[in-house]
């Protein structure tokens, strides 16, 4: 019986795999889903960032009581979370399965304005209502423009909260991701999707290759694959689980 512990990303829920997890066998998956908070809130008197997010994780399978090994399947945020869970405790997973994260180095190219988004919507408190206003309204110009300036899918913007995206792409664009991922010695599968501007407007998919044991897929979407493609993307993670190394 293998255990697969998916992690969603920011902004969304442990909703976001309910289309999937009807795809593995219960006689040979054990799947737990389960939410997390969003980026940057407090815990444990500090702010949950990429370091601190697999402690929570950690303290979650704890309570639930889940024994290692895992395979972890992290969706964006969730993603980054399950390459860091690997790195801080080695033994407790066996396979990562990471979903629509972008793995760049620091200095990367990325939109011009993209740094200045991310200041405004770190220190600008109003914007994230004046966001959800333009996207829910049927003004088809100011929804354009915004698409224009904010390089992030429509959907993802309306579940989640500015500031805590801010504050997550302000970490993203300085984590040192090519150290990370030289740690990295267990099998892991990355899928990303073509049409995801999360991903592609960043160059995102830059590290993907330094992987020493891994394989890549991608699909005609945005930034949820598994909504979109819940079979394809199940059909591919039994693949991987079940390839003995």
């Amino acid at each position: 019986m293998k255990t697969l512990i998916f992690i969603p990303g920011l902004g969304y829920s442990k909703s976001l795999w309910k289309k999937m997890l009807k795809y593995f066998p219960k006689n040979k998956y054990k799947t737990i889903a389960f939410d997390i908070p969003e980026y940057y809130k407090i815990y444990k008197g500090k702010p949950l960032d990429f370091d601190l997010f697999p402690i929570y994780v950690k303290d979650v399978l704890k309570k639930l009581k889940i024994k290692s090994p895992y395979i972890l399947v992290g969706h964006s945020l969730g993603g980054y979370i399950s390459l860091e869970y690997s790195i801080k405790f080695p033994r407790e997973v066996k396979k990562l399965v990471i979903v629509s994260s972008p793995l760049r180095k620091p200095n990367s190219h990325s939109p011009k304005n993209f740094r200045f988004l991310i200041w405004i919507g770190i220190n600008l408190g109003f914007v994230d209502k004046i966001i959800k206003l333009i996207l829910n309204s049927k003004n088809k110009l100011l929804k354009s423009t915004l698409q224009k300036l904010i390089p992030l899918d429509a959907g993802f913007l309306k579940k989640s909260n500015a500031k805590s995206v801010a504050l997550c792409c302000r970490d993203l664009l300085t984590h040192d991701w090519p150290s990370k991922v030289s740690m990295v010695h267990i099998p892991i599968l990355l899928a990303y999707g073509t049409k995801d501007s999360a991903v592609i407007k960043i160059n995102g998919t830059e590290l993907y290759n330094n992987f020493k044991n891994k394989k890549v897929i991608s699909y005609l979407c945005n930034h949820s694959i598994p909504v979109h493609h819940p079979k394809e993307l199940a059909e591919e993670i039994i693949k991987f689980t079940s390839h003995q190394t």
